[in-house]
């Protein structure tokens, strides 16, 4: 079972966004051998799903690529999870912005979570004029999110880590 992104519209989407994700299995194989394995454990029984409080720490980007003509940027992030999106502060004229912001937002994902979609930032640059344009992008699993994570002091904590921003061409 695997989650896979779909690819933008050409025809037109939500800016800047992706038009969802399917999460499906595909077998292939002799049909006896097939016939052997049976169906999904979730063919007519989909997951419980759990509320779940989703906080992103934006704190800094470095080198992101300039897309105005002065050779700078005016950065933004959207982080997309479970249908639902949130959007950074727009930080002017930089390519190495500073943020240090916490997103949040409340969720109703699916048990177990490696049934959850991954989590997708993509960093945007602000336009007044013409559309935003397209800086990178990087996806990370809920699952790696919570290995990240520990409990220091009776705190919930994570590290910061760098994620390297993909391009259109490098998708």
């Amino acid at each position: 079972i695997r989650f896979t992104a779909l690819k933008k519209d050409v025809l037109g989407s939500e800016q800047g966004g992706f038009p969802g994700f399917l999460l499906y299995r595909i077998l292939s194989g002799p049909k006896d051998e097939i016939d052997k394995i049976g169906p999904s454990p979730y063919a007519n029984h989909p997951p419980k799903t759990h509320k779940y409080s989703f906080r992103a720490f934006i704190y800094q980007g470095r080198g992101l690529p300039a897309a105005d003509d002065t050779g700078v940027s005016d950065p933004y992030c959207s982080i997309h999870l479970g249908g639902k999106a949130v959007r950074s502060a727009v930080k002017e004229r930089t390519v190495n912005p500073l943020w240090f912001q916490m997103l949040s937002m409340e969720l109703d994902l699916p048990s177990p979570l490696s049934l959850c979609p991954d989590i997708n930032v993509l960093v945007f640059d602000k336009d007044d004029v013409t559309t935003d344009d397209y800086l990178g992008r990087f996806n990370v699993s809920v699952a790696e999110v919570q290995e990240g994570q520990e409990m220091v002091d009776g705190k919930l904590v994570a590290k910061p880590k760098w994620y390297s921003l993909y391009t259109r061409q490098d998708e």
